[in-house]
C-alpha cells in the first residue's frame, strides 16, 4: 500500500545512513502476539509490529489436529497492530495462532500460541414432572452494535463494535458482520474469512478466497461516513441490526497549498425587471470563475478537508460609530466546498452582499483559493498567491 511504501522507503534511507547491520534485522521482525480465552465459542488473538516493510499480516488458526492441512487464515489485515476475535468455537477445545507479517510473497511468522475455549454451559434442567418433558435450550438475542472511530495515522481509521448488548452472545447469533464506509461494503467478516470488532480502515477490502486487496487508499484530511450491522444465524437467523452511524477521519495533517489557480469575472444576466413606468431592464450578477488543480496524492501533495475562495476587503477593526471606524485589508472567506471528491473549480455570485459582510466587489480586488483543515488552526490553512482581478 502507498502509505507503507513510504514508511519502508524512509526506514531503508535512515538505515543506510546508519549502517546496513539492521536493516536485515527489520525484514525479518517477527510480529508479537498473544491470545486469551473469552467464552466456550470464542477466542481473541492481539498482535503488534513495527510496519516497516510489511505489506499486510496473516492471523492464521491450528485446529486438531494440528497439521499443515488444519491450517486456516482466519484474518488480513495493513494495520501493525491489532485485534480479532475469533467466533464460532467448539467448547472445550485448545486452537492455535499465530500472525505473519508479509512482504511480497515472502511471510515472517511468530509462533504458535495456544488457548483453550471453556466448557459449554451446563444444560438446562428438565421440565414436566416426573414423567419428564422436553429440554428447554436458551434462547439467544442478536445484539445491536455500538460503533465508536479514532484516527489511526493521517489514512487511517480505527473503528470498534465490541460495545452494545451482551458480546457474549455474538458466538450464537452471528452469521456475517458487514461494516459500510459511505454506504459501500468495506469489511465483510465472510469475505475476509474471519470476524473482528476491532478493524482499521485503511482503505482496501481483503478478500480471502484470492488473497487480494481491491480499492483505493483512503485520502488524508478526508470525512468518511460508517456504519456496522450485524446479520443472524441460529436464534437470529433473518435479522438484521445496524449499529448508529458517525463520520470519522484521519489525524489531521497540514495540506497543500492550491496550484494552478486561475480567475475570471463576468456579468450574467439574472432576470428581467420593469418599472412603474412601464421599461424594461435586465438584472445583472457579477460572478467570479475560479479554477485550480486537484493535488496529486503521487507526489506527496495532501489535500483539505475544505477548499476555500477568499477575497481581501476593508474590515472594521476598531472604533465605535461611523466617525471613529477603523479600517484594515483582511482576507474574507466568500465560498467553501468540501474537498472530498477533489473539486477543481468554483463559481461565486459576487453580487449578494450575504457572499461578504464588509465590502462589495470592486475593480482590482485580490483573490485567492485555500486548502483549508479548521481543526489545525492557523496552521491548517495554506492559500494560492493573492491573484488581481480587474
Amino acid at each position: 500500500m502507498r502509505s507503507n511504501f513510504k514508511l519502508r522507503v524512509f526506514y531503508n534511507i535512515t538505515l543506510l545512513l546508519f549502517g546496513l547491520a539492521p536493516l536485515r534485522a527489520l525484514a525479518d521482525e517477527v510480529p508479537s502476539i498473544s491470545v486469551r480465552t473469552t467464552g466456550p465459542g470464542s477466542i481473541t488473538v492481539n498482535w503488534s509490529h513495527s510496519g516497516v516493510d510489511v505489506d499486510y499480516f496473516n492471523v492464521q488458526r491450528g485446529d486438531p489436529p494440528y497439521s499443515d492441512s488444519t491450517i486456516l487464515t482466519r484474518y488480513a489485515t495493513p494495520a501493525p497492530v491489532g485485534q480479532m476475535n475469533d467466533l464460532g468455537l467448539k467448547p472445550s477445545t485448545t486452537y492455535k495462532y499465530r500472525v505473519c507479517a508479509v512482504s511480497g510473497n515472502t511471510p515472517t511468522c511468530s509462533g504458535w500460541a495456544s488457548a483453550t475455549t471453556l466448557n459449554a454451559p451446563p444444560p438446562t434442567p428438565h421440565t414436566g414432572g416426573a414423567s419428564g418433558g422436553t429440554q428447554q435450550q436458551p434462547t439467544y438475542q442478536l445484539r445491536t452494535p455500538t460503533l465508536t472511530a479514532k484516527p489511526h495515522g493521517a489514512v487511517g481509521i480505527d473503528l470498534n463494535w465490541a460495545q452494545g448488548g451482551d458480546l457474549s452472545t455474538d458466538s450464537h447469533t452471528l452469521g456475517n458482520v458487514q461494516l459500510y464506509r459511505d454506504r459501500q461494503v468495506t469489511y465483510d467478516a465472510k469475505e475476509y474469512g474471519g470476524y473482528t470488532a476491532n478493524y482499521i480502515d485503511m482503505g482496501p477490502m481483503y478478500h480471502a478466497a484470492t488473497k487480494q486487496w481491491t480499492g483505493q487508499n483512503l485520502r488524508p484530511n478526508t470525512g468518511y461516513y460508517y456504519q456496522v450491522c450485524f446479520i443472524g444465524t441460529g436464534d437470529a437467523i433473518g435479522q438484521t441490526k445496524c449499529s448508529n452511524s458517525l463520520t470519522a477521519m484521519g489525524t489531521p495533517v497540514v495540506p497543500t497549498a492550491p496550484a494552478n489557480v486561475t480567475f475570471s469575472k463576468r456579468q450574467i444576466a439574472r432576470g428581467k425587471s420593469r418599472s412603474p413606468l412601464g421599461a424594461a431592464s435586465v438584472a445583472l450578477s457579477t460572478v467570479i470563475f475560479v479554477n485550480w488543480r486537484a493535488p496529486d496524492l503521487r507526489k506527496n501533495e495532501i489535500p483539505g478537508q475544505f477548499i476555500t475562495v477568499e477575497r481581501e476587503d476593508r474590515v472594521v477593526t476598531g472604533g465605535k460609530g461611523i466617525r471613529t471606524q477603523m479600517f484594515s485589508n483582511a482576507w474574507v472567506e466568500i465560498n467553501r466546498i468540501i474537498a472530498k471528491s477533489d473539486p477543481t473549480a468554483a463559481t461565486v455570485d459576487l453580487t449578494s452582499p450575504a457572499r461578504s459582510p464588509s465590502a462589495m466587489d470592486t475593480p482590482g480586488n485580490n483573490y485567492r483559493v485555500c486548502a483549508l483543515v479548521p481543526s489545525l488552526g492557523v496552521a491548517g490553512k495554506v492559500c494560492s498567491p493573492p491573484t488581481t482581478v480587474p
